[in-house]
């Protein structure tokens, strides 16, 4: 399986890099071994150019991720990948993300100024990393995943990220942190590696069916995100596909329960994308309802990096707060606000206009 994106040559982006187990700076021992500069003088593979920066105590082995390195969690032969990719991309999907320019543009505004170009990294980055560049440009993007086969800069677990602290402005992990052991430690360690004022934008699944070759440990409420970003400023969280698209997927689901053979898998995905897919574009509508998080098929995070970390009370607070729509709802930048709702502090009933364009 070809790589999906332009991966730079390890020399261009040595100097970004760092031990992620004692995060010091990493050098070339040899053309094949990363060593750091520590005392300890941890060492890592190099495999086809690309380092393996995993710690011994890493969610995913070394030599697991170099003996699948033609493979992904969504397909254990790569010779599958070009065939699902086809037959996925030919049908309707269940889900529709709404927003994604806007809530783009408030990263793009909130990234903390400075001269030269902004650092970023994404995680778990898959085969949506040139997507990602075209949405937020102007980034010296760093590109990770566990998956040797999409053409990443890094081989990386987001518990041990392989960065110098509060060296990034951006950090972009989207449906990823569902897919981690522990969602809050990935939390600080994605907070560790971002200066103070630098962004986070993360989205997470949550009536979302069980995934990724069931690599896949946690939903998240938006809470839940906020509890997982506890050392950054809300400046967005919101559904980003809605309650229709969480019932597409799951009908879908539903339809898949009984295949057990893959010609009848094959035949539940076509059926359950062609007849139940027209139901996300209810989302157009029921995204902007008050209380659409509920039940919505994914959530996303927008947070500004602080000095400190809110107090577990604190959180309590925010989440009630949340709930209310008096934290992270829509501001002028953003696309959501209860639009066929109330706004917020008005009465019940109150009706704020016609919902934006998607």
């Amino acid at each position: 399986m070809p790589p999906v994106h332009s991966r730079r040559a390890l020399e261009q982006i040595l100097g970004r890099l760092a031990c992620p187990e004692c995060h010091s700076a990493l050098g070339l021992a040899d053309e094949d071994v990363l060593r750091c500069r520590s005392a300890e003088a941890h060492e890592f593979r190099v495999i086809g150019g690309v380092p393996i920066l995993l710690p011994d105590d890493a969610s995913f082995r070394t030599a697991d991720v170099v003996a699948a390195s033609g493979s992904t969690y969504f397909a254990r032969r790569s010779r599958e990948m070009p065939l699902k990719a086809r037959l996925r991309q030919s049908l309707p999907s269940p889900g529709l993300e709404l927003g994604v320019p806007a809530v783009d543009r408030l990263v793009c505004d909130n990234l903390p100024p400075g001269p030269g170009p902004r650092t970023g990294l994404m995680i778990g980055a898959g085969t949506h990393a040139e997507d990602v560049g075209r949405r937020i440009p102007g980034i010296e993007w760093l590109i990770t995943d566990v998956d040797l086969a999409f053409g990443v800069d890094a081989v990386a677990d987001v518990l041990s990220l392989p960065v110098p602290d509060a060296s990034l402005d951006l950090v972009v992990v989207e449906h990823v942190l569902e897919h981690v052991v522990d969602p809050v430690a990935a939390g600080r360690e994605i907070e560790r590696v971002l200066r103070v004022g630098g962004i986070v934008l993360a989205k997470v699944p949550f009536s979302f069916p069980w995934h990724g070759g069931y690599v896949d440990f946690f939903r998240c409420t938006p809470a839940g995100l906020r509890a997982v970003f506890g050392g950054t400023d809300v400046l967005h969280v919101a559904p980003s596909m809605g309650p229709a698209s969480a019932v597409a997927y799951a009908g879908q689901a539903v339809m898949s329960v009984r295949a057990r053979r893959r010609p009848a898998r094959i035949a539940a995905l076509v059926a359950g994308r062609v007849v139940l897919a027209p139901l996300k574009h209810l989302d157009r509508v029921l995204i902007s309802m008050p209380d659409a998080a509920i039940a919505s098929a994914a959530i996303a995070y927008v947070g500004r990096r602080t000095e400190g970390r809110r107090s577990r009370a604190e959180l309590v607070d925010d989440a009630r707060a949340i709930g209310r729509g008096e934290l992270g709802g829509a501001g002028p930048a953003t696309w959501r606000r209860p639009t066929w709702g109330r706004r917020p502090g008005s009465p019940r009933g109150a009706r704020a206009g016609p919902p934006p364009p998607a």
